[in-house]
């Protein structure tokens, strides 16, 4: 994970991953989970839109 942000302004969002022990040793892309904390000052009455900038080696 590279870094997540508030698309409206760029506002940096602090994160958290994780995945099970043997995914992240034995698979190349394990699943597992983001929790991401939006605090309420960036929150948008209509839309609050989430920028999540990954790692990808899709080609």
């Amino acid at each position: 994970m590279k870094s997540v942000s508030v698309l409206a302004d760029g506002t940096a969002l602090t994160y958290t991953s994780r995945c099970a022990i043997m995914d992240s040793l034995f698979n190349s892309d394990p699943l597992g989970e983001l929790t991401i904390c939006v605090p309420e000052s960036v929150i948008n009455s209509f839309a609050t839109v989430i920028a999540i900038d990954i790692n990808s080696s899709l080609t």
